[in-house]
Formats: structure tokens, C-alpha cells, sequence
């Protein structure tokens, strides 16, 4: 009998250890979601304080900078966005921040 109880004691405690495994895996999964966006903001405000009209623009970049989606920069670029500037041996797509500014003047006037 006293081994019975004992094994529905060690049960009783598995189970709660189960549960503080999953309520710790929640809360680092928030915590590392936080971290992220905390280091988007950081970023993003790096670039503000250091922005230059001749600074080349990832699309990546343009992205996270301006919130615009992948999908409208590409389209933009199919429509007339100043030709990128192809850079480094990844031959990564880049465009000048000016040329990107005047597009989006230039579009949000008409």
C-alpha cells in the first residue's frame, strides 16, 4: 500500500512540476518576443539619429525604417522607384534614402 501512495505522491508532484515547465516555456517565449521588439525599436532609432539623404537602404531597411511591406517596395520599384544600386559580393538590393523620400512625395501627391 505505501508504495502506491507513494508513486500517486511522485505523480502529484510531476504533474506540477509539468505545469512550471510550461508556465516558464510561456513566459520565455514573451520575454524573448519582448527582447526582439526592443531591439527593433533600438535600431530603428539608430537610424533616425544617424539618417543621411546618401545613406543606401536595404529593402530590409526601407522596412523596418518606414513600415512599408516588402510587397509595396517591390512594386514601387517595378513603377519607377530610382534603379537600386546593386552593393557588396552579395549584390544585396540597396537604394538611396533621397530617391526613396521623393518617391513617396511624389506619389502621395497624386
Amino acid at each position: 500500500m505505501k508504495s502506491q501512495e507513494r508513486i500517486k505522491d511522485l505523480e502529484k508532484k510531476l504533474l506540477t512540476q509539468k505545469k512550471i515547465v510550461k508556465k516558464l516555456a510561456r513566459e520565455h517565449i514573451r520575454l524573448v518576443k519582448d527582447v526582439e521588439l526592443w531591439k527593433r525599436k533600438y535600431t530603428l532609432e539608430l537610424m533616425r539619429k544617424t539618417k543621411s539623404h546618401d545613406d543606401l537602404l536595404s529593402i530590409e531597411d526601407i522596412e523596418l525604417e518606414y513600415k512599408i511591406k516588402r510587397r509595396t517596395i517591390d512594386r514601387w520599384r517595378e513603377k519607377g522607384l530610382n534603379p537600386p544600386v546593386k552593393s557588396g559580393k552579395k549584390n544585396i538590393v540597396r537604394i538611396v534614402r533621397k530617391d526613396l523620400e521623393d518617391y513617396i512625395k511624389k506619389n502621395r501627391d497624386d
